[in-house]
């Protein structure tokens, strides 16, 4: 379990607050990029945890649901209720830009 000091610092990296994701299993990685400009471009940083196939890393998942909640209440105040929506639109609209 993270101590509150360990939590504090990953929420805020520097000034900047962090938004960690975990990612169990293989993932495709292609589109992590462009998450991560688009994360850069609304004030955050994004830092990706991986897991393994069998799961046991499960209670990260918890563990980042509360140290994320700084990050979405901002993402909320910031972008409306449908932040996550309007994230992975322009998400998808750069890398449209990107691979033409």
């Amino acid at each position: 379990m993270l101590s509150a000091q360990d939590k504090q610092s990953e929420v805020y990296s520097g000034d900047t607050l962090v938004w960690s994701i975990y990612i169990g299993g293989k993932s495709d990685m292609s589109g992590r990029p462009y998450e991560e400009a688009i994360a850069q471009k609304w004030g955050i940083k994004l830092v990706y945890f991986f897991g393994d196939c069998a799961g046991t890393y499960d209670y990260k998942n918890e563990e980042f649901k509360e140290s994320n909640q700084e990050v979405f209440n901002y993402l909320i105040e910031n972008f409306g209720d449908d932040w996550y929506m309007k994230f992975n639109h322009e998400v998808t609209e750069l890398r449209k830009e990107t691979e033409k």
